[in-house]
Parts: C-alpha cells; sequence; structure tokens
C-alpha cells in the first residue's frame, strides 16, 4: 500500500483517532516533503487538527 492510500482506508472514528496521533507524532519532521503532503492532505480531506 503507498502511502497515499493510507488516508483512502481511513472510515471509522477509530481510524481517524489514529490517523490524528500519527499526524501529531510526525508533527516535528513537517518540513520534509513526504511528511508535509501526508499532513496538509490529513488537514483537508480529514480535518485532522494537528
Amino acid at each position: 500500500m503507498s502511502r497515499r492510500d493510507l488516508l483512502t482506508r481511513v472510515q471509522s472514528s477509530r481510524a481517524m483517532d489514529y490517523v490524528g496521533e500519527f499526524s501529531a507524532a510526525l508533527s516535528p519532521w513537517r518540513h520534509e516533503p513526504a511528511v508535509g503532503e501526508f499532513l496538509h492532505r490529513a488537514r483537508t480531506e480529514w480535518a485532522i487538527d494537528i
């Protein structure tokens, strides 16, 4: 599974919680291009508050 597929598989509120925790853990690396892209998608597609 590619990193792009990860967010497309999120359907339950529990999964959303996991994505939120994962996104928070990635925050220190937000300046890395792939991490920044993932965090942007998490915020815009799923309204994850990071």
